[in-house]
């Protein structure tokens, strides 16, 4: 589970998101500036991200994030990676990020800005590149939530 020496372009790791260390040594590595590299497990972003494909993540900070970013962070769960769909206030007060999966109904709990790991840069399947925030794919991820909240409220 040792990180193999960073390049000048990212760190390999040799943790697995379901490592119970993996968000540890991905923080640590984002922390100092370098960009990650791994494989997506789940369906949760179906179709921008899909299981096994490498993605990239970069360092970022929570107020450099846009709306439709798919950001990586710790939560309750686990390590994720959602699209950032609002920001919000807490009943304390406190910025907290609203993420959601594009194949999924509803929004995950909110996150503290203390929980972002960074932002998923590049997902890349089969040898092919795709840029999962570009402006294409948040109009995408949008339209897909308006097409599951349309279906939520036609159901009897």
């Amino acid at each position: 589970m040792t990180p193999t020496p960073p390049s000048d372009e990212c760190a390999e790791l040799r943790v697995t998101p379901g490592d119970a260390t993996f968000a540890d040594v991905v923080g640590e590595v984002l922390g100092r500036g370098a960009r990650v590299r791994f494989r997506a497990s789940g369906l949760s972003m179906a179709p921008a991200i899909a299981e096994g494909d490498a993605i990239t993540v970069e360092p970022v900070a929570a107020d450099r994030l846009h709306l439709g970013d798919v950001v990586l962070c710790r939560t309750a769960r686990g390590v994720v990676a959602h699209r950032l769909v609002s920001r919000d206030r807490s009943d304390r007060g406190e910025l907290v990020l609203v993420l959601q999966g594009d194949a999924t109904e509803e929004c995950d709990p909110p996150v503290a800005p203390a929980d972002l790991l960074g932002r998923v840069v590049e997902a890349e399947r089969a040898g092919r590149t795709v840029a999962v925030s570009s402006w294409r794919a948040r109009i995408a991820a949008g339209l897909r939530r308006a097409a599951h909240r349309l279906r939520a409220r036609l159901r009897p």
